[in-house]
């Protein structure tokens, strides 16, 4: 159960920061400058963050590991990371594509 709705946690991690210094996938997204925003784009470069939101508060974001996959928690088994494809994000949870952006934690710890 180690990443169980931890995504932003993950990702930041994945870059060596402890923390994303944001509390919320969905808000980092929207908070970073819109120049990284790549809105509603879907062909993110290898190792870029790829953001969806839910009908939860805190949306959700992967890693990109190319070839359509992605590295995400939670997807098959709670708690876990697995590499699926991006598009599950949107058919197993109904989520919203929103983007992606690059690796960008100007708060993170």
């Amino acid at each position: 159960m180690e990443w169980y709705q931890w995504c932003l946690k993950f990702v930041a991690q994945s870059y060596g920061w402890t923390s994303a210094g944001s509390r919320y996938a969905i808000d980092h997204y929207w908070a970073m400058p819109s120049t990284m925003r790549h809105n509603r784009d879907r062909n993110p470069p290898v190792g870029a963050l790829m953001f969806w939101s839910t009908d939860g508060r805190a949306g959700h974001v992967a890693l990109y590991v190319g070839n359509g996959q992605i590295a995400s928690n939670d997807i098959r088994e709670p708690g876990r990371i697995s590499i699926v494809p991006a598009t599950d994000i949107e058919s197993k949870w109904g989520a919203t594509y929103q983007g992606w952006a690059p690796p960008y934690f100007p708060n993170a710890g």
